[in-house]
């Protein structure tokens, strides 16, 4: 063989090559596109077997038959035939041996009851799928539904290639799946999951893998992203709507207990009975509390005092209730003021101030005025500096 013909022939082996992979890289396009547009599961399991196994048989096959056969001389032709028996047994040894291992990387989070398949598994149970074409449709609570990603790379002699896979995973009847999904889809149903409660899935029992979602097929990411974008939005505005009925609730009653302090603290000495028939008559709920003391300086069934919520309400003459602040002032100590209102008769609040302006332990300020006439039932507030 001169070199002119081993030119020739390493040209043909290298037109061989390049036609296969072109070929090859036409299928890894051309078969997950079919299975996004007819939403058939067959595809699918095309993509697995040729993403994993095939596409290598493939290559060397059309190499093979190209530089074989097509583009040799009849009369250098050798036998087909036996070149293909061979080939055929050695890409049925490397199919088998791959596919006793554990799924590629690809698919590495893949689940099945639970469990993580090897390739084999996941391809029978796939093709389980296809031949009974049948698919269950449980509606699931979202705390069951969850997205997750996982990353990994290929090398090659030059570069370094990342890539992201996509997987939902859920739990239904005590058992697991987690199926390899597109970007879209998850994105979609992470959406769903933070505004509903419940999604209605549609999911081939052999492997989990999802037809569909709350009635969409999962491959039209379009319809499926604008119902995810609808079911947002009147999440949102119902949201907006609870805030601004709980805002007017808040104004409403902050204006209703307005009104009733304004209405209980210029009620002393009038009679209880109209003071209540007054706020009823304004639709407001009491809120305070009643109790009844005795004094001989008001009638019965007046208010004689209000303060902290407590309406004080005479219910007899017999007695003196009201007695007055005895004289406190500044200078005193927390412990000086204690003895002076117990003496008087009264139960007693104190709080610290951060202020020290008086002094430590003394008189920061009082609630009420030397000689003012209070129920001794009511509990005197005052306040010393820290």
């Amino acid at each position: 063989m001169n070199k002119f013909e081993d030119k020739k022939e390493a040209a043909r082996w290298v037109f061989a090559v390049l036609i296969s992979f072109f070929v090859c890289t036409g299928l890894a396009w051309l078969i997950p596109h079919l299975y996004k547009k007819t939403g058939q599961l067959v595809f699918y399991l095309l993509d697995v077997w040729y993403n994993d196994s095939l596409s290598v048989v493939i290559f060397f096959l059309i190499a093979v038959v190209l530089g074989s056969y097509v583009f040799e001389k009849k009369e250098k032709r050798g036998s087909l035939k036996s070149t293909l028996r061979i080939f055929f047994v050695i890409a049925l040894v490397y199919v088998f041996f791959v596919n006793i291992f554990g799924v590629s990387r690809r698919y590495e989070d893949v689940l099945i009851d639970g469990k993580s398949p090897s390739k084999f598994v996941y391809k029978h149970n796939i093709f389980m799928d296809v031949i009974a074409g049948k698919t269950k449709l449980k509606e699931i609570p979202v705390e069951n539904i969850s997205t997750d990603i996982s990353s990994y790379s290929i090398s090659s002699r030059r570069s370094t290639s990342s890539y992201i896979s996509y997987y939902v995973i859920f739990n239904i009847d005590n058992k697991k799946y987690s199926s390899y999904e597109s970007r879209g889809l998850s994105v979609c149903i992470d959406n769903l999951i933070d505004n509903k409660d419940t999604l209605l899935i549609e999911y081939y029992p052999h492997t989990g893998i999802i037809k569909s979602v709350d009635g969409i097929n999962k491959n039209d990411i379009h319809e499926l992203a604008g119902y995810a974008g609808r079911v947002e939005n009147e999440v949102i505005k119902e949201q907006q709507r609870i805030e601004q009925e709980s805002i007017k609730k808040e104004e409403e009653e902050r204006e209703k207990s307005a009104t009733e302090y304004t209405v209980l603290s210029s009620s002393i000495g009038k009679n209880f009975a109209e003071i209540e028939a007054m706020l009823s008559e304004k639709k407001i709920p009491p809120t305070y509390e009643i109790v009844y003391i005795s004094s001989k300086m008001y009638e019965t069934n007046t208010i004689a005092f209000y303060d902290d919520d407590i309406v004080y309400v005479v219910k007899d003459n017999l007695s003196e209730d009201l007695i007055p602040i005895p004289r406190i002032v500044e200078g005193m100590t927390k412990e000086q003021i204690i003895n002076i209102l117990t003496e008087a008769g009264f139960s007693y609040e104190c709080d610290e101030s951060e202020c020290d302006s008086h002094g430590r332990n003394r008189l920061h300020t009082k609630g009420h005025a030397n000689g003012e006439y209070v129920p001794r039932q009511h509990k005197v507030w005052f306040s010393v500096d820290k």
